[in-house]
């Protein structure tokens, strides 16, 4: 979330625009309500949740937004987060008992990743004899983050408010997996996966999540599955996002959807409005709103380049955009299958034998051996 605000303390009758309604967006819109701003949202998009949106398909549910929900149980930070948003009330969070099935479609092994993590051990062993020091430093990191417990990291103030002692707090209880959080943990898994012999394992260890994620995340995923902190979302993304728009609307605040803010109005190097882009396109500008704050739940690119115009880019910015990896592109494709799915794991991954190609001459797209259901 990018933030420009103005530096009054006094929030009596202050108005704050918010750039986006997806969860970070509609959040925002809460938290401001709940603290005495008059707020109101602009979305592109017409329909709440960003990139947390579902689809209804004639009878399918088509939706790819949240996989899981990390810290669903009450007595965590999350789940309080959840609360006071309106969506935990609204929902049934399912525990997960396993994380997913990986299959090979060329020699039929298959592995479940399940949240016990001995057996999780044995049956990786199993598949690769050759890799068990591998596999111990993976369960001993996920040891680590378990014993720590440190799933609350990030929740409380942010580093420009946090100070000095909240700094060596944080780091206090980040003691036991510092270690995990730097180094050769901290470069993408698909590095580290490098070291294991057997090509199958190295797979399934590197779509876990996504390649281009810290080793430390997957070791974190894996202790809060062991710790019984992921849950699923019974009704899907939608039921998920739609108590939250409604707690914003019960709270006073307004969104305005299929609003595409085209600028960032800006003063004296403050923020103040945005102007929106003309639907009908027959006017050279279109409307503009004022407000106190402004808040851009947009993406970052979005945000400083083209509603802010490069205008405040700094050489560190300037670097990220140009230099830093991106994740790889990936497409998904949802079809609707007319059978239930009771007992099965709620990921089933498949390690295909040839990757697969689609489109034709000069438009063609390889995809990677790896289809996930």
């Amino acid at each position: 979330m990018n933030v420009l605000i103005h530096e009054e303390e006094d929030v009596a009758d202050k108005s704050m625009i918010i750039i986006g309604a997806g969860l970070a967006g509609l959040a925002a819109g809460c938290y401001a309500q709940m603290n005495g701003y008059r707020s109101q949202i602009f979305e592109h998009h017409g329909q709440p949740g960003g990139v947390a949106a579902a689809w209804q398909r004639e009878d399918y549910l088509i939706d790819g937004g949240i996989h899981f929900l990390m810290g669903h149980r009450p007595g965590q930070s999350l789940y309080d987060l959840y609360s006071e948003l309106g969506t935990a009330q609204a929902n049934r969070f399912l525990d997960m008992h396993e994380y997913g099935e990986f299959l090979d479609e060329a020699s039929g092994r298959r592995v479940l990743v399940t949240a016990d993590l001995d057996r999780l051990a044995a049956d990786l062993k199993a598949l690769s004899p050759a890799d068990a020091g591998a596999v111990d430093e993976l369960i001993a990191g996920a040891r680590a983050f378990l014993a720590a417990g440190t799933f609350d990291v990030g929740l409380g103030d942010p580093p420009e408010l946090m100070g000095p002692l909240g700094m060596l707090k944080q780091f206090w209880g980040m003691r036991r997996v510092y270690k995990y959080l730097t180094g050769k943990y901290a470069r993408p898994v698909s590095e580290w996966v490098q070291a294991v012999r057997d090509p199958w394992l190295r797979q399934v260890i590197e779509n876990l999540f996504l390649p281009e994620v810290p080793v430390w995340f997957v070791l974190m995923v894996l202790a809060l599955l062991a710790d019984r902190q992921m849950g699923l979302l019974e009704g899907g993304s939608g039921e998920f996002v739609r108590p939250i728009e409604q707690r914003y609307r019960d709270l006073g605040g307004q969104i305005t959807y299929h609003a595409t803010v085209e600028e960032i109005l800006v003063e004296k190097d403050r923020a103040v409005g945005v102007r929106l882009a003309d639907p009908t396109g027959t006017l050279r500008s279109g409307s503009q709103h004022r407000a106190d704050v402004v808040v851009s739940a947009a993406d970052g690119y979005s945000t400083i380049f083209q509603m802010l115009g490069g205008r405040y880019v700094d050489a560190k910015v300037r670097v990220r955009y140009r230099d830093w990896k991106l994740i790889r592109p990936c497409v998904m494709v949802s079809y609707g299958v007319a059978r239930e799915f009771r007992g099965d794991p709620h990921i089933r991954a498949f390690i295909l034998k040839q990757p697969f190609d689609v489109g034709g001459p000069g438009d063609q797209w390889v995809f990677p051996a790896h289809l996930q259901l």
